[in-house]
């Protein structure tokens, strides 16, 4: 009899303990979520200072193009030679 309080006992202290962890469980899991919340609200800020930026230089870069259309096209040429050339010598190096 009295190992079968002993073997209740200790099966009352494992319920008990499950109960412990399940609630630390869900705390843990809880913060996670908090720490996943905030992190994604950091990126989509992020995301909308890059978006802001890139559509800032995008209109830099017009406003740029149509005040000085020769320099741009000058700076096109230039670019296009030179990779041209380096694509072709290159080429005849690899023949």
């Amino acid at each position: 009899m009295n190992r079968e309080k002993e073997v209740e006992e200790i099966q009352e202290e494992i319920r008990e303990l499950e109960s412990k962890l399940k609630d630390v469980g869900e705390k843990e899991v809880g913060r996670a979520r908090e720490k996943a919340s905030e992190y994604a609200e950091m990126m989509k800020e992020r995301g909308r200072m890059a978006a802001e930026k890139t559509k800032e230089l995008g209109r830099t870069t017009d406003k740029y193009a149509h005040e000085h259309p020769w320099t741009v096209m000058a700076i096109g040429l230039g670019v296009g030679l030179i990779s041209g050339l380096i694509i072709a010598f290159s080429m005849k190096k690899h023949s």
